[in-house]
């Protein structure tokens, strides 16, 4: 689970990209000194007109501890994917954890899914347009690629078409968890449809 992770009850810093929601911010307080949001779904849907995403500065936000991607990293091209991996590697530490859902099915919703946290062992995931559009089906060495400095810390490969992923910021990108070595058998969250 995610929050094993975090440092202690009251400590932690984490950084959601995904839209505002109670649930989350009330799971994650116990744990949480800063609980910060930078949605960046409405972004995504505009395009480059809202370049660079809205993330905190940093040296202004302390590093985050835990990012929330959710699924958001299937919505950028490589390239972006890329910068925003820069943005958030300027807002990382040695061990920041980033956790991401990657559709290996080859379709996915059109817009980026809200995301609940139901429970310590549950994320719920509404979709209520129904529409699809093509994945990019990431890969582990591409998303390698483009999230330099991090690596993979466990893959889990969940039902529905989705993989999983937490990552581990080491400042060191030449630094590679050995793919054998990542696969977990346990989700930090099982996803449930419907929200």
């Amino acid at each position: 689970m995610l929050v094993e992770s975090l440092p202690g009850e009251g400590e932690a810093r984490v950084l959601d990209l995904g839209a505002a929601c109670p649930e989350n911010l009330a799971f994650f307080a116990p744990w949480c000194r800063t609980y910060a949001i930078a949605d960046l779904r409405l972004p995504l849907a505009m395009g480059k007109e809202l370049w660079p995403p809205p993330l905190p500065r940093p040296g202004v936000a302390a590093p985050f501890d835990l990012i929330l991607a959710w699924d958001l990293l299937n919505y950028l091209a490589p390239d972006d994917l890329t910068k925003v991996a820069e943005l958030l590697a300027g807002l990382s530490r040695r061990g920041t954890r980033l956790f991401g859902l990657i559709y290996t099915s080859a379709e996915m919703p059109t817009r980026s899914g809200r995301f609940r946290v139901a429970g310590r062992s549950t994320l719920s995931y509404g979709d209520r347009s129904g529409v699809r559009r093509a994945a990019p089906r990431y890969r582990e060495p591409a998303l390698l690629r483009s999230l330099r400095g991090f690596a993979v810390e466990r893959v889990f490969l969940l039902r529905h078409g989705v993989e999983e992923y937490v990552f581990a910021y080491d400042e060191t990108p030449s630094t590679r968890v050995p793919p054998t070595a990542t696969r977990r058998t346990s989700s930090a969250w099982p996803v449930r449809r419907g929200v």
